[in-house]
């Protein structure tokens, strides 16, 4: 290793921040490879040039990151393998932690957080309180905190088509949710979830089936843009078809356009009664999100509908969250565990100079039973 000399000086940088940096490139530039033991501090300060304090203090992030294992008794090496994931940051297009309908955000960032806790992964959390018009730059705070390392990585669980436009741009590792051109996302499987759901409807002897789903029905172009929805609609009338099931148009229920989060529970109570009220109605009913199963669930009620003697139904649910619905519904179930432990692990593996590949995580069924708060 051939130090250089700090430099001091207004227009120099702080001189832990020099030294930090030539270590920084020495091991990425493999001059510093692992195994390679380092001189004591005192040594170190000799070499640059500067104080024991300064040595430490450029050390630490080295540590913390990964690129460098210390031991009280044999001293400062570079460590084996892949540096290890320390600090992640974490953004949300919106407040999710006030909306009473972003549960399942609030949910997800728990898991997120107890995981990399247990994992000595420190997680700092950004909301932006931007308008969505407004969201297609970084925010000042994040990007200090990528150049100054104080997050080695980053997870986006909810960001507009304008925020990705910087998020797919940002040079640290990145995983995101759902739709993004990045190969690090993750969503649900939603074809898989379709399959499961026709199926079970099916074996309940099921001959019909309609849909009530949060998708618009785009043209091909816009659906391009969606990987998660894109084919939904061909996949829902080729498994019913494979089921043998009848399906109609006008049992699919659709926006005309994507809705929030407070629409979702008026839209589903709305489109069930318009289903109900055609004259000839499908035997079996299929419903996501949770948030639209509310609305479907009491205007099955209101309508004196029995399930499942004049309709078989499966709702989706997320685990974890408590959720009251006293039909005998079967559930289609999703787990926010998995999703942010795939979110955590699309980080690690680009950390370590893996490919990654989007990773789609299935849903699991529940048997005929009401939906008690767990």
């Amino acid at each position: 290793m051939n130090p250089f000399v700090v430099e001091n000086g207004p227009q120099h940088k702080a001189a832990y921040a020099q030294v930090e940096a030539f270590l920084r490139k020495e091991i990425e530039e493999k001059r510093l490879v692992w195994g390679d033991r380092l001189p004591p501090v005192q040594q170190l300060s000799a070499l640059f040039k500067t104080s024991v304090f300064t040595i430490q203090t450029a050390l630490a992030p080295l540590i913390r990151e990964g690129l460098l294992e210390s031991s009280p008794r044999r001293g400062t090496f570079v460590r084996f393998g892949p540096p290890r994931l320390t600090s992640v940051g974490i953004y949300c297009e919106d407040d999710f932690l006030k909306s009473p309908w972003r549960e399942f955000y609030r949910h997800l960032y728990a898991e997120l957080s107890d995981i990399l806790s247990l994992d000595r992964i420190s997680c700092q959390l950004w909301t932006d309180p931007r308008p969505k018009s407004e969201q297609d730059s970084i925010p000042p705070q994040i990007a200090t905190a990528i150049r100054k390392k104080k997050v080695q990585a980053f997870i986006s669980i909810s960001t507009n088509p304008q925020g990705m436009k910087w998020i797919e741009k940002l040079e640290v590792p990145v995983s995101t949710m759902g739709s993004s051109t990045l190969p690090a996302r993750v969503s649900y499987d939603t074809k898989q979830m379709l399959r499961i759901s026709l199926d079970m409807l099916k074996k309940q002897g099921c001959r019909s089936v309609g849909a009530i789903l949060p998708w618009p029905v785009w043209g091909p172009e816009e659906t391009d843009r969606i990987e998660e929805i894109a084919g939904t609609y061909p996949v829902l009338l080729e498994e019913a078809a494979n089921f043998g099931l009848t399906i109609r148009n006008s049992w699919i229920r659709t926006p005309s356009g994507f809705k929030t989060g407070a629409e979702y529970e008026e839209f589903g109570y709305r489109e069930f009664l318009r289903l109900w009220e055609q004259p000839e109605r499908p035997d079996g009913l299929f419903v996501f999100p949770d948030l639209i199963v509310k609305g479907v669930s009491t205007a099955i009620l209101q309508s004196g509908v029995r399930v499942p003697t004049d309709l078989k139904v499966v709702f989706h649910r997320d685990e974890g969250i408590p959720y009251l619905c006293p039909l005998n519904a079967t559930w289609v179930v999703s787990n926010p565990r998995h999703y942010a432990v795939a979110l955590i692990e699309q980080l690690k593996h680009q950390l370590a100079g893996y490919t990654v590949q989007p990773i789609h995580i299935p849903f699991s069924l529940n048997p005929c039973s009401p939906q008690s708060p767990l």
